[in-house]
């Protein structure tokens, strides 16, 4: 009789608990980085910046660090600016 008692109230726990799904994960680390000078490459090519070293120096002003010529060549090609 205790068994079943305790058994109806752990079925009544069980069935009260609301199944939810996870977030979505975000972004960290390394990706968060490349999203963060993809977004900053593309508005200083957006305002007509296009010099690398400009770039560069656009990246450091809005994010506090600069970025490298590989990360500006690799939005450049993905972008289909730059063929190699």
């Amino acid at each position: 009789m205790i068994l079943t008692a305790l058994n109806q109230l752990v079925s009544r726990a069980i069935a009260s608990l609301r199944v939810e799904e996870p977030p979505a994960p975000k972004p960290r680390g390394k990706r968060r980085r490349t999203l963060q000078l993809d977004t900053l490459i593309a508005e200083a090519w957006a305002q007509g910046i296009q010099v690398y070293e400009r770039i560069i120096e656009f990246v450091r002003d809005r994010s506090g660090v600069g970025c490298s010529r590989r990360a500006i060549a690799r939005w450049k090609r993905e972008n289909g600016l730059l063929y190699g």
